[in-house]
């Protein structure tokens, strides 16, 4: 996660995860398994497109992230915000 004092105020809520992951657990297991899922794409295939209600504070909005390789890019509306190491790949 980003840090600083907007980090927080930019994320996501958990119920972001929670409802992609029951999207995922209702779809037919012999066509799905072993796929890569972003929430942000699970939903939007569910016809959940506006994902405002999972900012936790929907002034700020959320940040995206964009994993490349060994680093995580993050950006929202206003451009990119920061960019970490992904040391566990």
């Amino acid at each position: 996660m980003l840090s600083g004092k907007d980090a927080g105020r930019l994320s996501r809520t958990p119920e972001i995860v929670a409802d992609a992951a029951y999207a995922i657990m209702c779809r037919d297991a012999k066509t799905f398994t072993g796929n890569f899922a972003v929430d942000d794409d699970i939903l939007k295939e569910e016809g959940i497109t506006n994902l405002d209600q999972y900012a936790v504070d929907p002034c700020k909005g959320i940040i995206h992230t964009l994993v490349c390789g060994t680093h995580s890019i993050y950006f929202s509306g206003t451009g990119i915000t920061g960019c970490t190491e992904n040391k566990n790949i």
